[in-house]
């Protein structure tokens, strides 16, 4: 049985975010192709939040129906593509409230960040019945962008310490049948 969860994005998290995506990775083999799709191939985007409004409560979904609600400790600032949500660290986040996310499929999650301090941040995340299915983050102990998993993380191999005040794009995908998390080896 396959359960859909309802993704909180930008939980928690002292980082400002611009543009946050979720891919259905799966979209080539509901066509009855048994590889993933090529690079440049057409993906079917489940959601797709920009955070170009600069005003409001509502992050505007573009790809999908799930548009966020803005809360907390939370403002919009200027990003380097356009407008960008500024979390406080502890209030702040958006709530895109329905299920978007199949996770008993393969899916890869985007994020554009930028740290302005240490420590454990989360940029997206899923929660579930008993707490968040995965984390798209920077891990403060290991000092590296990660997708983790309960007991589980994939760390990025070539990016370092954050460097306060630059942005990074991160991407995590997750293959459930090979139990894999994964970010890119090179950015």
């Amino acid at each position: 049985m396959t359960r859909r969860w309802s993704l909180i994005a930008l939980i928690v998290a002292l980082t400002v975010a611009l543009t946050f995506v979720i891919i259905d990775i799966n979209s080539a083999a509901d066509s009855g192709k048994k590889k993933a799709p090529a690079a440049g191939a057409d993906l079917r985007g489940v959601g797709w939040w920009p955070l170009h409004e600069k005003s409001g409560t509502v992050a505007a979904d573009k790809a999908g129906r799930h548009d966020a609600t803005v809360q907390g400790g939370t403002k919009w600032v200027d990003g380097p593509r356009g407008g960008a949500l500024e979390l406080d660290g502890s209030t702040g986040y958006a709530d895109a409230g329905d299920p978007v996310l199949d996770t008993g499929r393969d899916y890869s999650v985007a994020a554009w960040v930028r740290l302005d301090n240490p420590g454990f941040r989360t940029a997206v995340s899923l929660e579930g019945q008993h707490g968040s299915v995965f984390y798209l983050q920077y891990s403060g102990y290991d000092q590296r962008f990660s997708l983790s998993f309960v007991n589980m993380r994939a760390l990025a191999a070539r990016v370092g310490p954050a460097v306060s005040g630059r942005w990074y794009h991160l991407v995590g995908t997750y293959r459930r049948t090979a139990g894999l998390l994964s970010l890119p080896r090179r950015w």
